[in-house]
Protein backbone atom coordinates (compact mmCIF):
# COMPACT_ATOMS: atom_id res chain seq x y z
CA UNK A 1 0.00 0.00 0.00
CA UNK A 2 1.04 3.23 -0.87
CA UNK A 3 1.44 6.38 1.58
CA UNK A 4 -0.69 8.26 -0.71
CA UNK A 5 -3.86 5.81 -1.34
CA UNK A 6 -3.70 5.37 2.74
CA UNK A 7 -4.09 9.31 3.08
CA UNK A 8 -6.80 9.63 0.51
CA UNK A 9 -9.03 6.39 1.74
CA UNK A 10 -8.38 5.81 5.71
CA UNK A 11 -11.87 4.83 6.52
CA UNK A 12 -13.30 6.26 10.14
CA UNK A 13 -13.84 4.50 13.02
CA UNK A 14 -17.42 3.45 11.91
CA UNK A 15 -16.11 1.71 8.91
CA UNK A 16 -13.20 -0.03 10.92
CA UNK A 17 -15.66 -1.74 13.21
CA UNK A 18 -17.16 -2.95 9.72
CA UNK A 19 -14.16 -4.69 7.97
CA UNK A 20 -13.54 -8.00 8.25
CA UNK A 21 -10.67 -9.15 11.34
CA UNK A 22 -7.89 -10.06 8.34
CA UNK A 23 -8.60 -6.66 5.88
CA UNK A 24 -8.58 -4.77 9.78
CA UNK A 25 -4.71 -6.64 10.15
CA UNK A 26 -4.27 -5.93 6.97
CA UNK A 27 -4.83 -2.42 7.11
CA UNK A 28 -3.43 -1.64 10.68
CA UNK A 29 -0.13 -3.01 9.09
CA UNK A 30 0.16 -0.94 6.07
CA UNK A 31 -1.05 2.51 8.57
CA UNK A 32 2.22 0.96 10.80
CA UNK A 33 4.36 0.82 7.73
CA UNK A 34 3.00 4.84 6.65
CA UNK A 35 3.43 5.97 10.03
CA UNK A 36 7.59 4.74 9.76
CA UNK A 37 7.97 6.13 6.52
CA UNK A 38 6.81 9.35 7.86
CA UNK A 39 8.43 9.69 10.56
CA UNK A 40 11.80 8.13 8.96
CA UNK A 41 11.21 11.36 6.17
CA UNK A 42 10.90 13.55 9.05
CA UNK A 43 14.17 12.48 10.30
CA UNK A 44 16.54 12.93 6.77
CA UNK A 45 14.70 16.01 6.71
CA UNK A 46 15.79 17.85 9.76
CA UNK A 47 18.25 20.68 10.04
CA UNK A 48 22.01 19.55 10.53
CA UNK A 49 24.31 22.19 12.26
CA UNK A 50 27.31 20.37 10.62
CA UNK A 51 27.93 19.15 7.25
CA UNK A 52 28.33 15.48 7.04
CA UNK A 53 30.17 14.24 4.24
CA UNK A 54 30.65 10.90 2.70
CA UNK A 55 28.28 7.87 2.85
CA UNK A 56 25.88 7.84 5.53
CA UNK A 57 26.85 4.13 5.25
CA UNK A 58 29.91 3.26 7.17
CA UNK A 59 30.77 1.75 10.65
CA UNK A 60 33.10 4.87 11.63
CA UNK A 61 30.96 7.18 13.60
CA UNK A 62 30.90 11.31 12.24
CA UNK A 63 34.37 12.64 12.82
CA UNK A 64 34.05 16.64 13.59
CA UNK A 65 37.22 18.03 11.77
CA UNK A 66 37.53 21.08 13.83
CA UNK A 67 37.31 19.07 17.12
CA UNK A 68 40.30 16.83 15.78
CA UNK A 69 42.28 19.32 14.42
CA UNK A 70 41.59 21.27 17.94
CA UNK A 71 42.82 18.29 20.30
CA UNK A 72 45.92 17.41 18.06
CA UNK A 73 46.66 21.27 18.04
CA UNK A 74 46.69 21.90 21.55
CA UNK A 75 49.09 19.15 22.29
CA UNK A 76 51.47 20.97 20.49
CA UNK A 77 50.55 24.21 21.26
CA UNK A 78 53.02 25.17 23.92
CA UNK A 79 56.37 23.15 21.29
CA UNK A 80 54.89 25.38 18.47
CA UNK A 81 55.01 28.62 20.42
CA UNK A 82 58.62 27.66 21.94
CA UNK A 83 59.74 27.26 17.93
CA UNK A 84 58.13 30.56 17.52
CA UNK A 85 55.77 28.90 15.05
CA UNK A 86 52.47 31.12 14.10
CA UNK A 87 50.00 28.51 13.41
CA UNK A 88 46.81 29.68 11.38
CA UNK A 89 43.94 27.84 11.30
CA UNK A 90 41.18 27.72 8.85
CA UNK A 91 37.75 25.80 8.83
CA UNK A 92 34.88 26.87 6.94
CA UNK A 93 31.16 27.13 8.47
CA UNK A 94 29.53 25.13 8.33
CA UNK A 95 32.28 22.78 9.92
CA UNK A 96 32.33 19.97 7.62
CA UNK A 97 31.70 16.25 9.74
CA UNK A 98 33.50 12.88 8.27
CA UNK A 99 32.47 9.55 8.18
CA UNK A 100 36.17 8.40 9.61
CA UNK A 101 37.73 6.53 12.25
CA UNK A 102 38.70 9.43 14.50
CA UNK A 103 41.99 7.65 16.27
CA UNK A 104 43.17 7.06 12.85
CA UNK A 105 42.56 10.78 11.51
CA UNK A 106 44.01 11.98 15.04
CA UNK A 107 47.17 9.86 14.62
CA UNK A 108 47.39 11.67 10.85
CA UNK A 109 47.77 15.02 11.66
CA UNK A 110 49.48 14.54 15.28
CA UNK A 111 52.05 12.87 12.84
CA UNK A 112 51.85 16.11 10.46
CA UNK A 113 52.14 18.69 13.58
CA UNK A 114 55.11 16.36 15.31
CA UNK A 115 56.70 17.26 11.98
CA UNK A 116 56.19 20.66 11.76
CA UNK A 117 57.78 21.23 15.13
CA UNK A 118 60.79 19.33 14.29
CA UNK A 119 61.53 20.62 10.57
CA UNK A 120 59.85 24.24 10.52
CA UNK A 121 61.71 27.17 10.42
CA UNK A 122 61.66 29.57 13.23
CA UNK A 123 59.70 32.79 13.06
CA UNK A 124 57.61 31.41 10.56
CA UNK A 125 53.62 30.49 9.74
CA UNK A 126 51.86 27.38 9.99
CA UNK A 127 48.85 27.11 7.89
CA UNK A 128 46.15 24.48 8.48
CA UNK A 129 43.18 24.58 6.43
CA UNK A 130 39.77 22.86 5.93
CA UNK A 131 37.98 22.85 2.44
CA UNK A 132 35.52 20.84 0.85
CA UNK A 133 35.17 19.68 -2.49
CA UNK A 134 32.58 17.42 -4.02
CA UNK A 135 31.52 14.62 -0.88
CA UNK A 136 35.41 15.05 0.47
CA UNK A 137 36.56 17.01 3.41
CA UNK A 138 40.75 17.96 2.80
CA UNK A 139 42.61 18.95 5.40
CA UNK A 140 46.02 20.41 4.34
CA UNK A 141 49.13 21.56 6.20
CA UNK A 142 51.61 24.21 4.86
CA UNK A 143 55.10 24.99 6.42
CA UNK A 144 58.51 26.37 5.30
CA UNK A 145 61.03 24.09 6.37
CA UNK A 146 63.98 24.63 7.99
CA UNK A 147 66.41 22.47 5.64
CA UNK A 148 66.45 22.82 2.24
CA UNK A 149 64.03 20.25 0.71
CA UNK A 150 66.52 19.08 -1.93
CA UNK A 151 64.76 15.58 -2.10
CA UNK A 152 61.37 15.04 -3.91
CA UNK A 153 58.14 14.56 -2.55
CA UNK A 154 58.38 10.47 -3.31
CA UNK A 155 61.87 10.13 -1.44
CA UNK A 156 60.24 11.88 1.75
CA UNK A 157 57.58 9.31 1.93
CA UNK A 158 59.79 6.42 2.00
CA UNK A 159 59.53 4.92 5.75
CA UNK A 160 63.20 5.92 7.13
CA UNK A 161 63.52 9.26 5.66
CA UNK A 162 64.24 12.43 7.62
CA UNK A 163 63.51 15.98 7.20
CA UNK A 164 66.56 17.32 7.86
CA UNK A 165 70.15 17.17 7.04
CA UNK A 166 70.69 13.40 9.01
CA UNK A 167 68.17 11.79 6.55
CA UNK A 168 70.07 9.69 5.26
CA UNK A 169 70.95 7.70 8.76
CA UNK A 170 68.06 5.48 9.26
CA UNK A 171 65.45 6.71 12.12
CA UNK A 172 61.96 6.99 13.02
CA UNK A 173 61.67 9.10 10.03
CA UNK A 174 58.88 11.72 9.14
CA UNK A 175 56.31 9.03 9.48
CA UNK A 176 54.46 9.80 5.93
CA UNK A 177 54.35 6.31 5.29
CA UNK A 178 52.62 5.45 7.89
CA UNK A 179 50.10 8.63 7.79
CA UNK A 180 49.61 7.45 4.19
CA UNK A 181 48.47 3.73 5.21
CA UNK A 182 46.38 4.94 8.05
CA UNK A 183 44.40 7.33 5.82
CA UNK A 184 43.99 4.62 3.06
CA UNK A 185 42.78 2.22 5.65
CA UNK A 186 39.73 4.94 6.24
CA UNK A 187 39.57 4.75 2.10
CA UNK A 188 40.75 8.16 1.34
CA UNK A 189 44.37 9.48 0.50
CA UNK A 190 47.44 11.39 1.44
CA UNK A 191 49.74 13.53 -0.54
CA UNK A 192 52.70 15.82 -0.19
CA UNK A 193 54.23 18.15 -2.37
CA UNK A 194 57.19 20.49 -2.10
CA UNK A 195 58.03 23.92 -3.70
CA UNK A 196 61.05 25.05 -2.64
CA UNK A 197 61.27 25.36 0.72
CA UNK A 198 57.30 25.15 1.21
CA UNK A 199 56.44 21.52 2.28
CA UNK A 200 51.93 20.32 1.99
CA UNK A 201 50.54 17.36 3.53
CA UNK A 202 46.98 16.70 2.02
CA UNK A 203 44.09 14.51 3.21
CA UNK A 204 41.04 13.64 1.45
CA UNK A 205 38.26 11.99 3.31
Amino acid sequence: CSMKGMVRYSPGPAMRLNLPKRKMTTFSHCMAMCTHMVAAQATTSAPKSHQTLNSPISANPPTNTQEIINQSYGEYSAKLEAGRLNTVINIPEPVPVIMADGRLLWRVIDNLFNNVVKYALPETRVYVDVHVEGSEAVISMKNISRAALNISAEELMERFVRGDASRSTEGSGLGLNIARSLTELQHGKFSISTDGDLFKAEIRL
